[in-house]
């Protein structure tokens, strides 16, 4: 499991990257949405890891390859854990949002964003602001889950 935290973290330095340099000098929809990329990256590489794990010890038979399946499949395996509901239900959104029709407003300036446009959510504000937010999620969630982990060891 020690890999995969590895591969998260390495998954958050290339957000932050994006966050506190590409989009600070760039100011594009482009980069938001690469950064939107990052993030679901990062979210999947936790579901999956923690999918592998539950894989070697035989609570499970093989890792579904479609990111929905994933999910559901974790879901039936932890059950109670209100932390892997949340990676979840933030992996399911971004991959939403991100795949969703969009509108950009203005673009090159400091309140770049765009505007997805989701069935269900309606629309949806991304920022420079709401990415940040959720960056700083991201780095306490990687804390806990790996406190949590050295904890059960």
């Amino acid at each position: 499991m020690k890999q995969v935290y590895l591969d998260a973290k390495e998954e958050l330095k290339r957000v932050d990257h994006l966050i506190y340099v590409s989009l600070k000098y760039t100011r594009t929809v482009d980069v938001l949405k690469n950064v939107l990329e990052r993030m679901i990256n990062f979210y999947e590489i936790i579901l999956v890891g923690r999918l592998e794990e539950a894989k070697e010890l035989r609570k499970i038979d093989e890792v579904p390859s479609q990111p929905v399946k994933r999910c559901e499949l974790l879901l039936e395996i932890e059950p109670n854990s209100i932390r892997m509901k949340e990676v979840i239900t933030h992996f399911l959104r971004f991959r939403k949002l991100l795949r969703a029709d969009f509108d950009t407003i203005n673009e090159y300036r400091r309140h770049v964003a765009f505007i997805a446009h989701t069935d269900d959510e309606g629309d949806v504000e991304i920022h420079i602001d709401f990415v940040t937010e959720h960056y700083k999620y991201m780095q306490a969630l990687h804390e806990e889950l790996i406190k949590t982990d050295e904890e059960d060891d």
